[in-house]
C-alpha cells in the first residue's frame, strides 16, 4: 500500500460542574462554593493564576470534589502545565471512578504522550460507564487503529458515526482502518462519504486517488489526485502520485509535467530525478533520462537506486562498461538488489562474458523474486549463451506465463528453437514477437532468412 494519511480531531471538553457541585454544597460547604464560583469568574476572563488559587482554596474544603479538580485540570492544561493537570485528573477519577469527562481528559493526555495502552484503558472505562458514548467510540476507533486492532477500530467508528459524532472525520478514520485491512472497496466508500461531508477536505480525496491507483483504476485515480492538487497546490505527494497514474496510462508528457512540478517544490529530492529519468526512459529519450539520473547520482552517489538507474540508462545507451560499473556498485550497496542483479546478468549474457557470474546473479535475483517473468527470461538467455538450449527453452516458456505480451521473450524462444533446428517453431515465435513489435528490423531480417531457407 502506498502512503495513507490519518486525522484525529479531539473534542475539548469543558465540563459544566454546577449541577454536580450543587449536590455537594448542600453539605453546607459554602466557603468551597464561594471559592469555586470566584475561580469560574477568573477563568472566564482569562485570569488563570487567580483561577488556580481559587480552585485550590475550594479543594481545601472539598478535597474529594471531582468536578473542582476537573476545572482545575482544565486551567492547568490551558497554561501548559500538563503535569499538574494530570495529577488533578488522577485524583478526580480516584474520587469518582465514573466521572467520564475526567476519563476523557486523562485519555487525551496519554495520547499526547503516546501512551496508547493507558489511553485505551481510560476510554474503554468511559465506554463501560456510557456504552452509547459517541466520543468514546470515536477516540477508541483511532486508538485501536493506531495499535493495529483494526477490526475493533472499525466497530467503534461505525458506532461513532451512528451517534453522529464528528461524522466526516469518523468516516475518514474508518476508511483508513479499512485500507489497512486491504478492504479497498469499503475504504473507498468511507473516504467518499468523508469527502461528501467536507468537499474541500484534501486528505480523503487524496487517499481516494491512491486507492484507485492501487486498484488499477487510473482514470478515477487521476480525477481525485487532480482535485487534491487543486486543493493543496503546494503539497508534494499529489504530483508524484499523479505522475505515476499518468505513466501507467502511458501519458508520459503529463507524467513528466507533474514530476517537474514536484521538483519545483522539492528540488533536492534525488528520487524525483530518478522518477523523471524513468519517465524519459519510457518515452525513449535516453539523453534526458541520462541527464536526470546523473543528477540523482551526483546528489546520492552511495544510494543503490541512484547507481542502478544510472547504470540501466547507460546500458540502454550501449555504454556497457559504465553500466556494469554502476550496477556492480548498486549490488555492493545492497547485495539483494534484485533488479541490479538481473540487469547485470543480462548485460553479461548479451556480451557473452562472465557467464558463470551472470548465472549466479540471476539465480540470486530469482531467489528474491521467483515469479518475475523478466528474471526468468534473463535466466533463459544466460542458459542460451552457455549453450544449454534445452534449459533455456524451459525458462522462456515459464517467462511467458508472466509476460504474455513481451516481444523479447518470444524472440528469445524463437532463437532457442532455431538453435535446436526447430525452424517452424522458431518462425511461429518470431512472428508473434514481430506482431507485438512491428518495428524490429533485425527480427524482420532474421525471419526473412528463415522463411527463405524453408522454401
Amino acid at each position: 500500500m502506498k502512503k495513507v494519511m490519518m486525522v484525529l480531531i479531539f473534542v475539548v471538553v469543558q465540563v459544566g460542574v454546577k449541577g454536580v457541585f450543587a449536590k455537594e454544597i448542600k453539605k453546607d460547604e459554602s466557603k468551597a462554593y464561594t471559592h469555586y464560583n470566584q475561580g469560574v469568574i477568573y477563568e472566564s476572563i482569562g485570569k488563570t493564576n487567580e483561577a488556580i488559587k481559587e480552585y485550590l482554596n475550594a479543594l481545601k474544603y472539598l478535597p474529594e470534589s471531582a468536578p473542582i479538580r476537573m476545572n482545575l485540570a482544565n486551567v492547568y492544561l490551558r497554561t501548559g502545565n500538563e503535569t499538574e493537570a494530570f495529577k488533578q485528573l488522577k485524583k478526580a477519577v480516584s474520587s469518582d471512578p465514573k466521572y467520564i469527562d475526567a476519563r476523557f481528559s486523562l485519555g487525551d493526555i496519554y495520547i499526547k504522550r503516546e501512551m496508547f495502552k493507558e489511553a485505551i484503558e481510560e476510554y474503554e472505562t468511559a465506554l463501560k460507564i456510557k456504552p452509547d458514548s459517541g466520543e468514546a467510540n470515536f477516540v477508541l476507533g483511532y486508538l485501536y487503529s493506531k495499535t493495529g486492532k483494526d477490526s475493533e477500530a472499525i466497530k467503534c467508528l461505525e458506532k461513532a458515526i451512528k451517534s453522529g459524532m464528528n461524522p466526516a472525520v469518523a468516516y475518514y478514520n474508518l476508511g483508513y482502518s479499512f485500507a489497512k485491512k486491504n478492504m479497498l472497496e469499503e475504504a473507498i466508500e468511507a473516504y467518499t462519504k468523508a469527502a461528501e461531508l467536507k468537499p474541500d477536505w484534501f486528505e480523503p480525496i487524496f487517499n481516494l486517488g491512491i486507492l484507485y491507483q492501487s486498484k488499477g483504476e487510473m482514470d478515477k485515480s487521476i480525477e481525485k489526485l487532480e482535485k487534491a492538487k487543486e486543493l493543496s497546490p503546494q503539497e508534494l505527494l499529489p504530483y508524484t502520485y499523479l505522475a505515476s497514474s499518468y505513466q501507467q496510462k502511458k501519458q508520459f508528457e503529463k507524467a513528466k509535467e507533474n514530476y517537474k512540478k514536484a521538483l519545483e517544490l522539492k528540488p533536492n529530492d534525488y528520487m524525483l530525478y530518478i522518477l523523471l529519468g524513468l519517465t524519459y526512459t519510457a518515452m525513449g529519450n535516453y539523453d534526458e533520462a541520462l541527464k536526470n539520473c546523473k543528477k540523482a547520482y551526483e546528489m546520492a552517489p552511495e544510494d543503490a537506486s541512484a547507481n542502478y538507474q544510472l547504470g540501466a540508462v547507460y546500458y540502454l545507451k550501449k555504454n556497457y562498461d559504465e553500466a556494469a560499473k554502476l550496477l556492480r556498485k548498486a549490488i555492493e550497496i545492497i547485495p539483494e538488489h534484485a533488479p541490479a542483479l538481473n540487469t547485470l546478468s543480462y548485460l553479461y549474457a548479451e556480451k557473452g562474458i562472465n557467464l558463470e557470474e551472470a548465472l549466479e546473479f540471476i539465480k540470486k535475483a530469482l531467489g528474491i523474486e521467483p515469479n518475475s517473468g523478466s528474471f526468468l527470461d534473463t535466466l533463459g538467455w544466460v542458459y542460451f549463451k552457455k549453450g544449454m538450449v534445452g534449459e533455456a527453452i524451459i525458462q522462456f516458456k515459464k517467462a511467458l506465463e508472466f509476460l504474455k505480451d513481451d516481444p523479447t521473450v518470444y524472440e528469445h524462444l524463437g532463437d532457442a528453437y532455431a538453435k535446436m533446428g526447430m525452424k517452424r517453431e522458431a518462425l511461429e515465435q518470431w512472428k508473434k514477437a514481430l506482431e507485438l513489435k512491428p518495428g524490429n528490423a533485425e527480427l524482420k531480417e532474421k525471419l526473412k532468412k528463415m522463411e527463405e531457407g524453408l522454401k
